[in-house]
């Protein structure tokens, strides 16, 4: 047996062989790196690095328990070996446990402080964990070791950059040398240093560096759109216009330009808020801007003179609809109407449904609808026009009458406008899809899914039509048809789950989750969810590849930006949705009963004595222990098999019902991990905080409460479920208040503020119902409180609600009714009034399928069906 000196130092031999396997691991040849340590360890099986370097090459085989097994037995034999603590962090590494593998990798340099791979591995580490100082303080150590290295100094700079030494940035890309000639990674250097001045602070500096930089600039977009912006918050007015008039030569098209254009002009914000076309939404700065202002003849001289340098400008055309009041307007929006229909542009109402917040603007486009309906069916021309113009024209229009009358509640009108433009051409797919959008509004989903269908069939081709006819499917909660339609589009030869799992189709999961959520199959929907956290999971690692990858090719800017990005990743809408799924479901399933196992009313063991019960019993046991034996014998033969399988393995194959997530034992403590992981990514979530509330105030973690109360209350204070929450949590906590002292103290002080300044509970709700009249769930939910806190006032609360039947145009917000309909059945208990709501909700709601449930057999409404009678019988 060799000594343990003999053990730590190889022969020259063995030391040769312990090399090759280090260019095998490099190479990928796991099997004969494994041989050549099993050679050595023949001789020294005490020798430290080698049973590190063979744990490190099982470990690439899937033999993953042996391998971290083996390192922690070489640590054991040689705990000073820098090789033994790298190897355990590059296994810590790959099963993504970063914060274990930093650790021993600073172990590592105790031993080697100067070792440039572990450095370099650890720099990566350190920048994936988002620990900025180590990172800076590491990259400094590899500039110092490795001066000449272009890239350390590179990765130095950003690391400075994001701990904000922005001197130290630009230092240390200042020592770049500038080539003979243009080249990319240069011009992205002189880029990204532009970037760090302007967050510097220092925007004149910035400015003069981009004038100084640009015979070297290859992306001259970016640097006259940065120069552009630079010149507009310098408050360099004329030359801010000719930067953003180049630019608009350039992209007539896009909003920042325009945007830039305007407020050079010294005029109010084109775009300030989300672009009219997605959003039907306004500047307020606009509100007041009319030809009364003083700057409106400059802003009628800057739109005359866009509309005719760029006349083929979709986005300038908008512009005067969004200024423009009273007959300009008229006059404006007469001339974009023509444009739209004459051309044929199915899309016309989706790019101007951002007008409809200003009644006046919603009146005249009536208007002149309507006139140009009578006039084109009349003579095929438009009004005051001799011109004729083609029977397509009449088509357009009707079809956007549609749209407008569906935008303002009328689903009558709206449906006997679309049916009359699919019965003049029933070829067109937009049709189909307007009028299934016409029955979603409605509420009778199942029928907008079976119009979608059609407009799919008239194109199987298109995957647009494909995603929309899945989605509408999985509305009306059809998952297997969802399935079988999605699946027209997934690889050939593969599982249309796994292949949609594989894409990351979040959207998809999350409909279906939220499908099975209401058919009440939570495992699935439990399943479905987890799907989307696993995805960002991994969107989250992908971003380690980038870190040596963006400094290769120079991409800096890019990356920081990517680094940003990848900061608030959990507060994207389809994390925080799949997190309010998750809660939601454990909130449902804390508040159902637990079924308990059947044993006495079994009428098989009904007619049987207490010994015939227990040799039975005992018999079943047998029986269990033996089918559990059997099933380990299949496990164990079947292991080599799943572990191949294992990395490529979809997390959707395993608890394929999600039984495992349904049956954790404390469900409100699961949802508070899930609660816990968004903190401070759900600051604006409000439905993610309205279901904290309700989590902790269960779990009595009453300041956790009042903190999502808190954050309720600031985003929206007048929100219904504010106010419930707020006296809820007022009336619960006060009485518990005394057993916990800390809780006392904190109610104490936040009390006064929680009530508004009003004096008691009653109060409080008298002026929130004041604040809030003629409307629906407002009023219901003071209803509610009303009866809460004192039950013998409940026939007052039920003239509140009852009241509700007088707000004005309720055919607007269905979801609403439904809501009140619900709470006088549960809430209230009274049945008659839910009745009475009911019958007038039916009169209201024609569509709807929760107020006129559809026979299996029928899809139309009955209201409709009768309308088509008679119109076929006249």
């Amino acid at each position: 047996m060799a000594s343990k000196k003999q053990q730590k130092t190889l022969p020259s031999k063995e030391a040769t062989l312990f090399r090759s396997i280090l260019k095998f691991y490099e190479r990928k040849q796991y099997k004969k790196g494994l041989k050549a340590a099993e050679q050595i360890l023949s001789k020294f099986p005490e020798h430290g690095e080698t049973l590190a370097m063979k744990g490190l090459t099982l470990n690439c085989m899937d033999r993953k328990t042996e391998a971290f097994e083996l390192v922690k037995k070489g640590i054991k034999f040689d705990i000073t070996s820098h090789v033994c603590w790298h190897v355990l962090g590059l296994l810590y590494r790959s099963e993504r446990d970063y914060v274990e593998a930093s650790k021993c990798y600073n172990t590592a340099l105790k031993h080697d402080k100067e070792n440039i791979q572990i450095l370099r591995d650890l720099s990566l580490l350190q920048i994936q964990l988002r620990d900025l100082e180590g990172y800076r303080d590491t990259r400094q150590t590899l500039v110092r070791l490795k001066p000449k290295q272009k890239n350390n100094w590179t990765a130095y700079a950003i690391a400075a950059h994001l701990v904000g030494d922005f001197k130290g940035s630009q230092s240390a890309l200042d020592l770049e040398e500038k080539p003979d000639h243009i080249q990319y990674e240069y011009s992205e250097i002189l880029l990204y240093r532009n970037m760090i001045i302007e967050e510097s602070g220092d925007l004149q500096g910035a400015l003069n560096h981009l004038d100084e930089s640009k015979s070297m600039i290859v992306d001259l977009l970016s640097w006259q759109e940065k120069r552009a912006e630079l010149l507009l918050r310098l408050k360099r007015w004329e030359e801010a216009k000719a930067e953003y008039h180049s630019l608009l030569e350039i992209n007539s098209e896009h909003y920042d330009y325009i945007n830039g254009y305007l407020q050079a002009h010294l005029l109010p914000s084109f775009i300030s808020l989300p672009r009219p076309s997605l959003s039907p939404s306004h500047s307020p700065e606009l509100e007041n801007f009319d030809e009364s202002h003083e700057k409106f003849s400059v802003l009628e001289n800057v739109l005359n003179s866009l509309l005719s340098e760029f006349p083929s400008s979709h986005t300038v055309r908008e512009l005067p609809l969004r200024f423009y009041l009273g007959d300009r307007f008229r006059k404006a929006m007469d001339k974009y109407l023509r444009r739209g229909f004459t051309k044929g542009t199915p899309a016309l109402f989706t790019a101007s449904k951002w007008l409809y917040t200003s009644p006046s603007k919603v009146a005249i486009i009536e208007e002149l609808l309507l006139s140009y309906v009578s006039s084109l069916e009349a003579g095929q021309t438009f009004p005051d026009s001799a011109e004729k113009v083609p029977p397509s024209v009449l088509v357009w229009t009707i079809y956007y009458l549609a749209q407008h009358y569906d935008s303002q509640g009328d689903l009558k009108k709206a449906f006997e406008y679309i049916d009359r433009v699919i019965q003049h051409t029933p070829t067109v797919i937009d049709l189909y899809c307007t009028k299934a959008k016409f029955y979603k509004h409605g509420g009778d989903l199942k029928t907008a899914s079976e119009t979608y269908e059609k407009a799919r069939e008239l194109d199987l081709a298109d995957r647009y039509l494909n995603t929309k006819s899945t989605l509408y499917c999985l509305r009306s909660d059809q998952v297997e048809k969802a399935d079988n339609v999605i699946s027209l589009f997934t690889r050939d030869g593969d599982n249309s789950q796994t292949n949609l799992f594989d894409m990351q189709c979040m959207w998809y999961e999350r409909e279906v989750a939220e499908s099975y959520t209401r058919l009440g199959d939570y495992g699935k929907a439990l399943k479905k969810y987890k799907a989307i956290l696993t995805h960002f999971a991994d969107i989250a690692e992908d971003q380690f590849d980038f870190h040596t990858y963006c400094l290769r090719k120079m991409t800096l800017r890019a990356y920081v930006k990517l680094l940003r990005f990848e900061d608030q990743l959990l507060a994207h809408r389809n994390h925080l949705a799949a997190v309010r799924g998750i809660v939601n479901i454990y909130l449902i399933l804390h508040a159902k009963p637990k079924e308990q196992p059947k044993t006495e009313d079994d009428p098989s063991l009904a007619n049987l004595s207490v010994q015939e019960r227990k040799k039975l019993e005992s018999k079943k046991r047998r029986a269990e222990a033996r089918a559990k034996q059997k099933q380990a014998e299949e496990m164990a033969k079947n292991e080599k098999a799943q572990k191949d399988k294992q990395k490529n393995k979809n997390p959707q194959e395993d608890d394929v019902n999600g039984e495992k997530l349904v049956n954790v034992e404390d469900k409100l403590a699961e949802a508070s991990k899930y609660l816990q992981s968004v903190r401070g990514f759900a600051q604006k979530d409000i439905e993610i905080q309205f279901l904290a509330f309700q989590v902790y105030m269960l779990r009595k973690k009453y300041l956790l409460a009042l903190q999502a109360l808190k954050t309720t209350i600031h985003l929206n204070s007048n929100h219904p479920q504010t106010h419930k929450y707020r006296v809820q949590f007022l009336r619960e906590v006060e009485p518990d208040a005394e057993k916990d002292k800390l809780v006392g103290e904190v109610l104490r002080e936040q009390k006064e503020s929680l009530l508004g300044g009003h004096s008691s509970l009653q109060e409080l709700n008298n002026a929130y119902l004041s604040s809030q009249k003629n409307k629906i769930l407002p009023t219901l939910a003071a209803a509610e409180v009303m009866f809460s806190l004192d039950p013998t006032q409940k026939s007052e609360a039920l003239k509140l609600v009852e009241s509700i039947s007088q707000i004005p145009n309720l055919h607007g917000y269905l979801e609403d009714c439904v809501a009140v309909h619900k709470s006088l059945l549960t809430t209230f208990g009274e049945t008659a009034l839910a009745q009475s709501f009911y019958t007038q909700f039916q009169g209201i709601f024609t569509w709807s399928t929760y107020f006129h449930p559809r026979p299996l057999n029928e899809t139309k409404p009955p209201l409709e069906n009768e309308a088509k009678s008679e119109s076929s019988t006249a």
